[in-house]
């Protein structure tokens, strides 16, 4: 499980899990733990969702080089991963990767950074459904869903409180695009389908979170 905060990742594997041989490993029931320990290649065993916790809101509020060679190991990832919708303000969305019988991807422009279309799910919505409807509400298209590629996770701050969301991506097959325009309200800038040569330039403006959906997917930039 990797988490973004602040485009900054922190990893949460099960104990086992594999990691460099340089990395400094601190045993939170022996050390006490204090901000000023997050360097690279740095390991934490029985850590506590309340270390994880601080954390993820210090890189929101902060920028720490190498943070995403920042791995937590834990007994129990299912549980870790419930307790931490605990403490946050608990979102899920789901999107879709679009790809059209051209091989193009579509991608949206919001905020100035190309990104996936996605939105939040509504009451009692399946994922499924949230991500073809946010998908063709955000760029009037008609798609197919097709199978699940990942989960992603990031950390932000709002009025209300730090809110945790997990985002569902799906792959999607386009059905039609002849009414293909960008929802303004929802501060959608540009539409484009863009091809695998594209990629190196949008992934220069781009979120890590998105970067993560074409790795998923065995898509390379």
């Amino acid at each position: 499980m990797r988490i973004y905060s602040n485009e900054q990742a922190v990893q949460i594997e099960k104990l086992g899990f594999n990691f460099y041989n340089d990395s400094k490993i601190i045993d939170l029931s022996k050390e006490s733990f204090e901000i000023d320990i997050l360097i690279p290649h740095t390991v934490f065993l029985n850590a506590t969702v309340k270390h994880i916790v601080k954390v993820l809101i210090f890189l929101e509020k902060n920028e720490l080089k190498n943070a995403s060679q920042i791995l937590f190991l834990v007994n129990n990832l299912k549980e870790t991963r419930l307790a931490l919708k605990d403490e946050f303000l608990y979102i899920k969305a789901a999107g879709g990767l679009v790809e059209n019988k051209a091989g193009q991807y579509l991608f949206i422009k919001r905020l100035g950074k190309w990104d996936l279309p996605k939105g939040k799910a509504e009451k009692e919505e399946t994922d499924e459904n949230t991500a073809v409807r946010e998908v063709e509400e955000e760029c009037g298209v008609k798609v197919k869903i097709g199978k699940k590629i990942t989960n992603t996770w990031h950390v932000y701050e709002t009025k209300k409180g730090f809110v945790l969301k997990r985002t569902k991506w799906f792959e999607m097959i386009l059905l039609s695009d002849k009414n293909m325009s960008p929802q303004i309200e929802e501060g959608i800038e540009e539409i484009a389908w863009k091809k695998s040569e594209d990629f190196f330039e949008i992934f220069k403006n781009t979120y890590n979170t998105i970067k993560e959906v074409f790795v998923s997917k065995g898509l390379h930039f």
